[in-house]
């Protein structure tokens, strides 16, 4: 695959910190001074950014979807991947687990993956996204009841995201991969009030086949990755949800004068957007991370950072400034953001 743009700046090749587990979900605490790595097969690991070293480690016995550590680095929100989806708060000292947040029943199974989540300014709800109907819900962090639910009840496979004003939470809903699919199939977004949990936005994507990674890059506008967009290959678009269109589309992992060959370019497996709302980072299977400003839409960098490996999680540091990358190799790489 040609490449026409610089790699990322370092002083020297990042050097990976070994973890006992594939990385499937890292996030930081507030300070940017510890990074937590959660695993496939659930094992969890506190680094201390400084120096690369391991302050802590925990097993649970879950498969890691998402991961949201406190401020103080002290506890863990930890959302699983499986057929019963439930968020759980763990204490990594002790690794008692405290409040529960079930999106259905005890009785009810469904196949998902917990994807984000995220909690409100006063530390008082939160916000949890999976892939199935279960959509998206906001739960009081205390008693972990439900309080808000945004779902069109029908099958999906996509994603949810908030905005950090917390005034809309928007879903993607994947089109029909099925041979009687109709052409004109495409990816859906829709949009909800979160006072009233009314929609206030549903369109499609096009020519976006699935957004199975979502984003919010400020208060009214999201990014969108598409695994894979046949003979466009891997997409990703920056959506104005007040006008309810596409501002700006790209290749995730070409340039404008890269050659694009239907179906033979890597897939985009994750994504994440700075704190400041203004550049995104992708994951693809074969290693590589571009970086990309969202407005004008315009890639900044690419660089292959997990070698012969696929990138399954990334996160902005709290500055900016850095993103930790994971993948399948048991391995956590940190860089710096362009």
């Amino acid at each position: 695959m040609a490449t026409t743009v610089p790699v990322i700046a370092t002083a020297a090749a990042p050097q990976p910190i070994s973890v006992p587990d594939n990385v499937y979900a890292v996030s930081y605490d507030s300070s940017g001074d510890h990074l937590l790595a959660g695993g496939m097969q659930g094992d969890l690991t506190l680094i201390n950014t400084a120096d690369g070293k391991s302050t802590a480690r925990i097993k649970v016995d879950t498969l890691v979807g998402s991961v949201l550590l406190s401020d103080d680095a002290q506890s863990v929100f930890l959302g699983n991947s499986g057929t019963a989806p439930q968020t759980v708060a763990l204490n990594l000292t002790s690794g008692e687990i405290g409040t529960r947040f079930l999106p259905a029943e005890p009785n009810q199974t469904r196949v998902s993956d917990t994807t984000t989540l995220r909690l409100s300014d006063d530390g008082s709800q939160l916000f949890m996204a999976n892939t199935s109907a279960g959509g998206a819900l906001i739960f009081d962090t205390d008693s972990g009841e439900i309080l808000k639910r945004f779902s069109d009840d029908a099958p999906r496979s996509g994603d949810c995201a908030i905005n950090d004003s917390w005034t809309t939470v928007v879903c993607s809903k994947n089109a029909s991969t099925s041979m009687s699919a109709p052409a004109d199939s495409y990816a859906r977004l829709i949009a909800w009030n979160v006072a009233d949990e009314k929609v206030i936005a549903d369109m499609k994507v096009e020519p976006m086949k699935s957004a199975g990674q979502i984003a919010f890059a400020g208060d009214s506008k999201v990014a969108a990755g598409d695994m894979c967009m046949g003979k466009q290959a891997c997409g990703l678009a920056v959506i104005d949800l007040d006008e309810q269109k596409v501002e700006s589309m790209g290749n995730a992992f070409l340039g404008p004068d890269d050659e694009v060959k239907p179906y033979s370019q890597p897939s985009l497996y994750t994504m994440t957007v700075s704190p400041d709302g203004k550049r995104l980072a992708a994951g693809s299977e074969d290693g590589m991370v571009p970086v990309w400003q969202l407005t004008p839409l315009k890639r900044l960098s690419q660089d292959e950072v997990l070698v012969d490996d696929s990138v399954r999680a990334l996160a902005f540091s709290p500055d900016g400034q850095q993103i930790a990358v994971g993948g399948d190799s048991q391995s956590l790489v940190l860089i710096d953001a362009p």
